[in-house]
C-alpha cells in the first residue's frame, strides 16, 4: 500500500468499517485465504456519487475566479508535479 501512503491494517481497519457502514463487501479468496476481495455495494456507489457531486461542487466554488483555459492549465501543471513526485509526503 506505499503507493497510497497507507499501512495495510489501517487499510483493512477502513475495509471492515465500510462492510459494516454496508458500503462494501468483502469476500476470502478461495485460492488465497490471505486475500481478501472488496466490491462496492450498491448503497456504496450511491454514497460514492453523492460525494463526488459535492466535490465538484466545491470545486467548482474553489476555481470560479479561473476561466476553463486558466483550469485547464492549473490541471495539466497538478498532473505534472504529482507525476514527479512519485507520492504523497505531505506539506508543501
Amino acid at each position: 500500500m506505499w503507493r497510497l501512503a497507507i499501512d495495510p491494517s489501517d487499510l483493512a481497519k477502513v475495509a471492515d468499517q465500510l462492510a459494516a457502514a454496508g458500503y462494501v463487501e468483502r469476500a476470502r479468496d478461495q485460492t488465497d485465504r490471505r486475500r481478501v476481495s472488496v466490491s462496492i455495494t450498491d448503497a456504496g456507489r450511491a454514497l460514492l456519487a453523492e460525494l463526488q457531486a459535492q466535490a465538484r461542487a466545491v470545486q467548482d466554488e474553489v476555481l470560479a475566479p479561473l476561466e476553463a483555459g486558466e483550469r485547464q492549465v492549473l490541471h495539466e501543471l497538478l498532473v505534472r508535479v504529482h507525476h514527479g513526485t512519485g507520492e504523497w509526503r505531505g506539506g508543501l
